[in-house]
């Protein structure tokens, strides 16, 4: 068997596999990597036991053939190939050759036989795939990246009857993101953080549609050249609803750009460990302050006040700028109150929304 892959798909391809692939695996096998060539071109297959990933790459392929290989050193040898080209030859008994202009290496390979199968499940629905990730995007900051629930470590997919739109809602208990309409009952996903990243990573240049289906509490996701399989979690995730405020006591608009420099320019005098900042609510404006181990900072921006005035509340810096990352334009704050939660959005609604807890002072 002989494949020859343009270098450049070759280590993207190979880097995502990698990232896969556990490095200090239970079983010996999930450290390898199935290389598999056929009429089709050639393919890469990885494991960790949770997630699968098998990607397709254009090649120009003589004879059939598969095997296993090192990950690890599978991915220091594409990375480091010079020539425009990889050629990977499989011969019995002599291991997995890879070529790439003046450089050649060998690989010991490994019996396919036992290695485990992929968790791919049949495909019945379709998304669009700059819209799922966008989402998922959109809202995997507000994850827990460990304690609470499990549920606070992942992101709540819920899809509509038919799969045609989508929302994507995560939590960690202090605060929440959310991204997508309102819709009719559906299908309900938890797909754990380390599964929302990989499959960022894979599909971050899908442009069409990617093919869905869940089985046995798998959820499989198919686009042009990369097929993943992302064991869901289980588990319920609270009413995200019940915490989302309906009225405010007082409401700011201004430009988010402005009010994101305005929080990291604040930032300095806090030190590593403090993050309060307090933000004020007058006729004119929002009024924003800093206190810490360095001194003290503040700055007034010009915002369209609504509500009771003069009106403070204050937040943990970090969660309010990772509330605002993901929004442009204008923006609206719209405190509950002093203690109670904060409704972030675009003046215009996009379908994103972000609530973030107070401090308590």
């Amino acid at each position: 068997m002989q494949a020859t892959v343009e270098t450049k798909a070759f280590k993207e391809a190979v880097g995502l596999i990698e990232r896969v692939v556990p490095r200090a695996p239970q079983s010996p096998l999930r450290a390898l990597v199935m290389v598999q060539a056929g009429e089709e071109g050639l393919r890469l297959l990885g494991s960790d036991g949770a997630h699968d990933l098998e990607l397709r790459l254009a090649a120009r392929v003589e004879g059939r053939g598969r095997t296993l290989v090192p990950a690890g050193v599978l991915a220091r040898l594409a990375h480091s190939a010079p020539g425009e080209e990889v050629a990977l030859r499989l011969e019995e008994g002599q291991g997995l050759e890879l070529r790439s202009g003046p450089f050649e290496g060998r690989l010991s390979v490994s019996d396919p036989t036992g290695y485990p199968d992929a968790a791919f499940g049949p495909t019945s629905g379709r998304l669009s795939a700059p819209a799922l990730l966008g989402a998922l995007g959109r809202v995997r900051y507000a994850t827990a990246s460990s304690g609470g629930g499990y549920a606070f470590r992942c992101v709540l997919l819920e899809l509509a009857a038919g799969g045609a739109a989508l929302r994507a809602v995560a939590s960690d208990g202090y605060r929440l993101a959310l991204q997508g309409p309102p819709l009719t009952p559906g299908p309900r996903l938890l797909l754990p953080r380390e599964a929302v990243d990989d499959a960022l990573r894979v599909f971050k240049d899908e442009e069409a549609e990617l093919a869905w289906g869940v089985t046995d509490g798998t959820l499989t996701l198919e686009g042009a050249r990369a097929r993943m399989a992302l064991r869901l979690g289980n588990g319920d995730f609270p009413d995200y609803e019940r915490v989302i405020p309906r009225e405010w006591e007082a409401a700011a608009e201004l430009e988010a750009e402005a009010l994101r420099h305005s929080l990291q320019r604040l930032r300095p005098v806090l030190g590593k460990e403090a993050h309060r900042v307090d933000l004020t609510f007058l006729a004119q404006g929002l009024h924003l302050a800093a206190t810490g181990e360095w001194g003290r900072s503040e700055e007034e921006l010009p915002a369209k006040v609504a509500g009771r005035t003069p009106f403070s509340v204050s937040y943990n810096a970090r969660y309010l700028l990772e509330a605002l990352a993901p929004l442009e334009g204008r923006v609206r704050l719209e405190p509950a109150g002093a203690a109670r939660p904060t409704r972030v959005e675009a003046a215009e609604p996009d379908g994103y929304q972000a609530v973030v807890m107070p401090l308590k002072v």
